[in-house]
């Protein structure tokens, strides 16, 4: 069955996708930005990041609506996993080579929630 929020307009479903992912990061990037290094500036430069890479993947996800496969909200979740694992690595210099120490399974699950929490609610789809 196809969702009511598939005939919504694209800067709605475009502003919800952006809005919810920047929510789902804002108290670990305060912890993490503000409390352990003490940087509001950071804090706020980090939002923009999520902003753009959020722009990017609300792209991303709106050609995955236009699959017909049962897989599509699977394969984009990998793929989000995998885009934010990039983003850290290539990015932020947390390469397992650069920096043994980096949790990358935790980056993936982290950027999981960041891109695919937002397609739960702009997806044309009930059942993501």
């Amino acid at each position: 069955m196809i969702s009511p929020r598939a005939s919504a307009p694209k800067w709605r479903r475009f502003l919800t996708f952006v809005t919810v992912g920047v929510l789902a990061s804002l108290a670990a990037e305060f912890h993490n930005q503000v409390v352990v290094h003490g940087s509001l500036l950071g804090y706020l430069g980090t939002i923009i990041f999520y902003i753009v890479f959020l722009a990017i993947m609300f792209l991303v996800s709106e050609g995955f609506n236009r699959l017909t496969t049962p897989y599509a909200d699977f394969i984009y979740w990998w793929l989000s996993g995998l885009a934010g694992v990039m983003i850290e690595w290539f990015l932020f210099g947390t390469a397992p080579w650069l920096a043994p120490e980096a949790n990358d399974a935790g980056m993936f699950f982290w950027w999981t929630v960041i891109f695919f929490a937002p397609r739960v609610f702009t997806a044309p789809r009930d059942k993501v």
